[in-house]
């Protein structure tokens, strides 16, 4: 992973300065090493740990070699190591050729692997390399955050990573080990390529964008919170959205038109993830309220509506030419990511699925696997567990004990008495509702009709939740009795964050026509059912996505914490209720999913660096006045665009949904994974 072409040719000065000949740039290793051989063999034959790892790269059987340049790396620092010799005060020429062999064959090595990996594989070779986060940074992946690419030819990655507490769009030649981060992209999320390499297309705040590599701010395309998008070489983008079908627009930006739309009598709730085939083709995945209606399809650009299912499963497939002439999809099985044999002219898979690497991330949530493929059998793939485990942490961020066991689980909340939790978990692409009980760690299933976003009543009798599509607010009582109840009708997204103290407010975040986020509140009995005559109402509705609302805990409320883009970035704010009036900036250096403590006199906020951040506040009448935040503790969780924690209603624990596990993954590239398929065995 840390092969340099510059220190290819930084070897090549050293010889041009040792010897007077010309350096052998554009040439093989070997006969860089041979050259120096001829000069004079001693070096190599007096350094024998040097020489080792000489013969071992050049070795005839190809398992004898290095298989990634991280290992050669590893030998190379030992051999030296061990070469090493006192320094005397005037050096024999003799040693300093040694020091000048040595380091021209570090080079000359380096740059055997760059030239390995750039030129088309053997059929049966296959190298693989990491890359890491940039410093202190990882990769998120689920929810609203993350992915990954490969440039078409297959040589630069564009991913997502977090670092220095910014979500941004970054980009690394796979021969190079430096990042480069793509100044204007905070917040990007599913990256993909222009047809020739120049550009790269991404959502963020509630856009499509994109941004030329060779310099200048992202330019927005259109409005849309995207699920994956392709670029094709007429010049258009095919996107995804959140719960409709396949839009097209130009690349060069516009109003976006219609390309597939959902068929609700299948249970069709959203395609996203789209590729485009040969032949002007297009697959694409659908989520469905239906497992059996699942999957990849298939269908003409010409004739959308005529379409086939090509692979019945829970997540995404991904198209793979392989290089000889036949193509494959990839999807997941399990934690398996397999390739089967796949004719796009026809649409149809062939033989059996075959393990390429194991594990591979999948978000059962999203309909999503997170791979890339290039041309020529390049293949980027994340290895993240997106299970979690429910964790009580004290203020210093010390671990308190569990709660029930570890699962796939997204949006939760505790109860007001804290002796329960109500968790949506994944599923074939939806959540489950589940109860768990915090002192015994049993978990019972609340409903099975998917469910996202709980919200107790303040009594914790009845639990409103986000269900169906698009997804609406429901009602039913905690004890598990009865049906669920519609609450509202409406054709756009709609999630609960919270209910009042009082039991007269439900307050939820709704996706807007134009993609942004808005705060409502839906007036309640205290059965929780909508009051007669009295509809739901925008509380707060501006150009910007505000989400997240919570509730102040006095009874009624006279205040509603939130998080807004309006600046740039997320930031936490308060803002009185029922009326609005003047708001106040409680995050001083980005702010999310705020959540206040007990008696309301402290306001708690993830950072965006991953950090459980606390203010003290000063409540007058009508004004808020908030401390300086404080750190109390990094949260050991991923990003996935929800909430990642609760407060206890003493405000002096926490409980997080914690994946300590996904902090140091790496991704992996494989060069000519095909070979893969012939030998029958998964890269691990």
């Amino acid at each position: 992973a840390d092969a340099r072409s510059d220190l290819f040719a930084f070897g090549c000065v050293l010889y041009e300065m040792l010897t007077g000949k010309r350096a052998f740039e554009g040439q093989s290793a070997a006969s860089v090493i041979a050259a120096i051989l001829e000069r004079d063999p001693a070096p190599l034959t007096t350094a024998p740990p040097l020489e080792r790892v000489v013969r071992r790269s050049m070795a005839k059987d190809p398992d004898q070699r290095f298989q990634t340049a991280r290992d050669l790396r590893a030998a190379l620092t030992w051999a030296m190591e061990r070469t090493a010799a006192p320094v005397a005060a005037k050096p024999s020429r003799r040693r300093q050729w040694i020091a000048g062999a040595a380091l021209v064959v570090i080079g000359a090595l380096a740059g055997w692997s760059v030239s390995h990996f750039r030129q088309p594989t053997t059929a049966d070779r296959v190298f693989r390399l990491q890359i890491n986060a940039p410093e202190g940074g990882r990769f998120p992946f689920g929810g609203e955050v993350g992915g990954i690419a490969l440039s078409p030819e297959g040589r630069t990655a564009a991913f997502v990573a977090s670092s220095n507490g910014k979500t941004a769009l970054w980009v690394r030649p796979l021969n190079g080990t430096t990042a480069r981060l793509i100044a204007g992209t905070e917040g990007a999320s599913y990256p993909f390529w222009s047809p020739d390499g120049k550009s790269v297309a991404f959502f963020a705040r509630s856009k499509l964008q994109r941004v030329d590599l060779a310099g200048g701010a992202p330019l927005p395309i259109c409005d849309t919170i995207g699920r994956g998008g392709a670029w094709s070489s007429d010049g258009n983008i095919l996107f995804g959205t959140v719960t409709s079908g396949l839009f097209r627009v130009p690349a060069a930006g516009g109003t976006p038109s219609p390309v597939t739309t959902l068929d609700v009598s299948r249970g069709e709730s959203s395609h996203r993830w789209p590729q485009l085939l040969p032949g002007g083709r297009l697959l694409y995945f659908v989520q469905s309220e239906k497992a059996e209606n699942d999957g990849t399809y298939a269908a003409s650009l010409a004739k959308p509506a005529e379409r086939v299912q090509v692979l019945t499963s829970d997540t995404n497939a991904v198209y793979a030419p392989g290089g000889d002439g036949t193509s494959y999809l990839l999807w997941v099985r399990g934690t398996t990511l397999v390739a089967q044999e796949f004719d796009p002219s026809t649409l149809r898979t062939s033989g059996e699925p075959h393990p390429v690497a194991d594990p591979a991330a999948r978000s059962g949530m999203l309909g999503q696997i997170e791979i890339a493929v290039a041309g020529g059998g390049a293949l980027l793939y994340s290895a993240s567990d997106l299970s979690s485990q429910f964790t009580w942490l004290d203020r210093a961020g010390k671990p308190m004990g569990l709660v029930g066991g570890p699962g796939e689980y997204n949006t939760f909340r505790l109860s007001p008495d804290g002796r329960r939790v109500a968790a949506s978990r994944d599923r074939v692409g939806d959540s489950d509702l589940w109860l768990l009980e915090v002192q015994r760690g049993v978990a019972s299933r609340f409903n099975s009709n998917s469910g996202l976003y709980p919200a107790w009543s303040p009594d914790g009798r009845t639990i409103v939740f986000s269900s169906r599509m698009p997804r609406n607010l429901f009602l039913k009582d905690s004890n598990g009795a009865g049906n669920d109840q519609r609450l509202t009708q409406s054709p756009n997204a709609q999630l609960p964050t919270d209910w009042s103290r009082d039991g007269r407010w439900v307050l939820y975040h709704e996706l807007a026509p134009d993609s942004q986020r808005d705060l409502w509140v839906l007036p309640v009995t205290p059965e929780g059912k909508p009051v007669p005559g009295t509809p739901p109402r925008a509380y707060l509705r501006t150009p910007f996505s505000e989400s997240f609302g919570r509730f102040s805990p006095e009874a009624p409320p006279r205040w509603v914490a939130y998080q807004s883009d309006e600046t740039g970035r997320s930031e936490v704010y308060i803002q009185a209720f029922p009326e609005r009036r003047a708001k106040f900036q409680i995050s001083t250096d980005g702010g999310q999913y705020p959540q206040w403590g007990a008696g309301g006199r402290e306001l708690f906020y993830g950072s965006l660096d991953n950090k459980l951040m606390a203010v003290s506040l000063k409540v007058g009448p009508d004004s808020v006045e908030p401390s300086t935040p404080r750190e109390l503790f990094p949260l050991p969780v991923m990003d996935t665009g929800r909430p990642p924690y609760d407060v206890a209603p003493d405000g002096q624990r926490f409980l997080v949904r914690a994946t300590p596990g996904q902090a140091g993954q790496s991704l992996t590239v494989i060069v000519n994974w095909p070979a893969l398929l012939k030998r029958g065995t998964a890269a691990q």
